[in-house]
């Protein structure tokens, strides 16, 4: 509610749009306890994975608003830790993976599942064969296809690694959006061949923050140069 407030009151602000505080006051309200009932309690399952999706937004417009530096910083930062956290044999992210395998529990981590945007979430459990990337489950049905769930932290940090690239230039958005799916693929091919736990952010984070170096420094000013002296057209 803190940080959807202050996003809408700037949109607000930004296209003139007028509303009294008592309706401001009465939506935001409204739209956070719904939240909060559709994340922790029940709901249907759409609506669970559009406030995902708002969650990650307002967190990414939090952290891109950081310095430049301290975002890069913290990005990387999370992706080592992320590899350590799966990787090692007592790291947090492995003991709660291997714990809910055991208990043959749901993990317990708010995710993004593209499943049920793709038609292929099955009511029976039973059905999937569960493999884990990182707290993120990539869930394959015998019968109705295949899923991804990723979890809400890894979605986050990817939207802050293309929010840090929109803040430069709109060429850098395309590549460093390209990096990060290019990189979850990645982790999705290993996931399949080596069949544990793998950590979802390192390949996409250090993947997306090379082309970002590679676009800002070379890339555009090669482009910009070449425009500037026609032979770009």
């Amino acid at each position: 509610m803190l940080f959807g407030g202050s996003i809408m009151k700037s949109l607000l602000s930004v296209f003139n749009w007028p509303i009294d505080w008592i309706s401001f006051a009465f939506l935001l309200f409204n739209f956070g306890i719904l939240g909060v009932v559709s994340i922790f309690y029940i709901s249907p399952m759409k609506l669970n994975q559009f406030y995902m999706i708002i969650i990650s937004v307002f967190m990414a417009s939090f952290f891109t608003n950081l310095p430049e530096w301290t975002t890069w910083t913290l990005l990387i930062g999370m992706a080592c830790y992320d590899l350590v956290a799966v990787l090692c044999p007592k790291g947090p992210l492995r003991i709660l993976v291997n714990l809910a395998q055991e208990r043959n529990e749901p993990i317990p981590a708010l995710v993004y599942s593209t499943a049920v945007w793709m038609g292929l979430a099955s009511p029976d459990d039973s059905k999937n064969e569960i493999i884990n990337v990182d707290s993120n489950p990539f869930t394959l049905s015998s019968t109705h296809g295949k899923g991804v769930k990723l979890g809400l932290g890894d979605f986050v940090f990817y939207s802050v690694l293309v929010g840090r690239c929109a803040m430069y230039d709109l060429t850098i958005v395309f590549s460093g959006s390209v990096a990060v799916l290019s990189g979850l693929f990645g982790t999705l091919i290993l996931l399949v061949v080596f069949n544990k736990a793998l950590p979802a952010l390192p390949i996409s984070i250090f993947f997306g923050t090379l082309i970002y170096c590679v676009s800002r420094w070379a890339i555009v000013p090669l482009v910009t140069t070449a425009n500037l002296y026609g032979y770009v057209a």
